[in-house]
């Protein structure tokens, strides 16, 4: 199976989706009934295959069959009484998944492409944009919003008003972001860590 992305700690992993459905329903190999049968009403192939490649994700992690399920906000969590906290991504042939067992973690992938450059302005505010020099880093700063957006797990999101870039370092393909939010009383500081990878770009927290 195409992992080409794995960490251990946090434990993370990323997978090239190169295979058909019917090739990943066969590596699943589900004997879950209620889980088949969803999967049977899912139309799209491209949505298919995310949904497979991220339970096969997770059993390669954990080593166990694990049911993802979702809370009313739309953030997933594992059921069967599981300690582990769950954030997954998916994009153009990419699955993502990352699990801690201490923190509510964030993952987001995305796909190197021009559409985040070309919204820029709809998720940064005046001073994040002088810092989005190019595609790659207005892609990485909604990646590292998408990221600290999931690990907070509250509704109603404004990327502008309530998620504000305060330190951005790296090199050319990997490096650090650190996001406030300002959405709860708490103001929550989230080091986002980002990489870059050939066609993808990659933003976690824990």
């Amino acid at each position: 199976m195409p992992v080409i992305q794995s960490n251990t700690s946090p434990a993370m992993a990323v997978w090239k989706i190169t295979e058909t459905a019917s090739e990943l329903m066969e590596l699943l190999n589900s004997k879950d009934n209620s889980e088949l049968e969803y999967i049977k009403t899912i139309k799209s192939e491209t949505r298919k295959k995310e949904y497979l490649a991220v339970r096969l994700l997770l059993r390669d992690l954990t080593q166990k069959n694990f049911t993802i399920a979702y809370h009313p906000d739309g953030s997933p969590y594992l059921t069967n009484n599981s300690k582990l906290n769950i954030s997954i991504s998916h994009t153009k042939d990419y699955a993502a998944v990352i699990l801690s067992e201490e923190t509510a973690p964030g993952i987001d992938i995305e796909y190197c492409s021009p559409r985040a450059w070309k919204l820029k302005e709809r998720f940064l505010s005046v001073d994040e944009l002088k810092f989005a020099e190019n595609e790659n880093i207005a892609t990485v700063f909604w990646c590292a919003k998408e990221t600290a957006f999931k690990a907070l797990k509250q509704e109603n999101m404004d990327f502008i008003r309530h998620l504000t870039v305060v330190a951005f370092s790296g090199e050319e393909n990997t490096g650090v972001l650190k996001i406030r939010e300002q959405k709860t009383e708490n103001r929550q500081i989230f080091t986002i860590n980002y990489s870059l990878s050939g066609s993808y770009i990659l933003t976690w927290t824990t």
